[in-house]
C-alpha cells in the first residue's frame, strides 16, 4: 500500500511533484544501475585476481588501485562534464563507457596482464566517478525542501538495492555459468553488468528524446 501511494504520488513524504519529476525518476535510476556495476565488480575482480591469477592480497591491492583511483578522476570530471554536456549527455556518456569497459573485461586471460587490467579499469572507474554522483544530483534537483531528507533517503536506498541485486543477481550469472560451461563465469558476470549498464544509457537517451519532442526543441 505505501509503494502504491508513493507512485501514484499520494503519499505525503513524496509529494506528486517529486515522484513524477523526470530528474528524480531518472537519478533513482542511475544509481540503482550504477550501483550493480561497482558492487559486482568489486565483488568479482578480486576473486579472478587471486583464484585465477594466484595473486596475494598485496598484489590483489595493487590490481584494484587503477580502478579506485580512476574513479577517484571520474568524480572530479563529473561537475565539468555536467557544465558542458548537461546532465543527461552525461548520464549517456558515461554508462556507454560503463558498457565498453565491461566488454574490456572479455579480453582478459587466465594469466596475469597489467595491458587487460588497465584497458578496463580506467574506464570502468572513470566512468562510475561520473554517474554515481550525477544519478544522486539529478534525484535531488528538483526537490522542494520539506520533502529533501525523504527524497534523499530513497536515493540511498536505490543504491544500497542496487549493490544488494549486483551481488546476487550477477553473482547468480556467475556461479550459474561456472556450473555449466567452465571459464566462462567471468565472462557471463560482466556481459550482464554490459547489458545493465547499455540498458540504462539507452533509457537515458530515450528518455531525452521523448522530453525534447514533448517541448518543440
Amino acid at each position: 500500500m505505501c509503494l502504491t501511494q508513493i507512485t501514484r504520488g499520494r503519499s505525503l513524504a513524496f509529494p506528486r511533484e517529486v515522484v513524477f519529476s523526470r530528474s528524480f525518476r531518472a537519478g533513482i535510476a542511475m544509481t540503482f544501475s550504477s550501483a550493480v556495476v561497482m558492487v559486482a565488480a568489486v565483488f568479482l575482480v578480486p576473486q579472478k585476481f587471486a583464484f585465477d591469477w594466484g595473486w596475494d592480497p598485496l598484489q590483489v591491492a595493487g590490481g584494484l588501485m587503477p580502478v579506485i583511483l580512476a574513479l577517484v578522476v571520474g568524480t572530479r570530471l563529473c561537475a565539468p562534464l555536467m557544465a558542458r554536456l548537461g546532465p543527461w549527455k552525461t548520464g549517456q556518456a558515461g554508462f556507454s563507457l560503463t558498457t565498453v569497459a565491461c566488454l574490456l573485461f572479455l579480453n582478459m586471460s587466465a594469466t596475469p596482464s597489467w595491458t587487460a587490467i588497465l584497458a578496463w579499469s580506467i574506464p570502468l572507474g572513470i566512468s562510475l566517478g561520473v554517474v554515481l554522483p550525477l544519478g544522486l544530483d539529478l534525484a535531488l534537483r528538483k526537490v522542494p525542501e520539506n520533502a529533501y531528507g525523504t527524497t534523499s533517503a530513497a536515493a540511498h536506498a536505490a543504491r544500497q538495492l542496487g549493490g544488494t541485486v549486483g551481488v546476487a543477481f550477477v553473482g547468480g550469472a556467475f556461479n550459474f555459468a561456472a556450473q555449466g560451461i567452465p571459464g566462462s563465469a567471468y565472462q557471463m558476470a560482466f556481459l550482464v553488468m554490459a547489458s545493465i549498464s547499455g540498458l540504462t544509457a539507452l533509457a537515458l537517451t530515450a528518455a531525452r528524446f521523448k522530453h525534447r519532442r514533448k517541448s518543440g526543441r
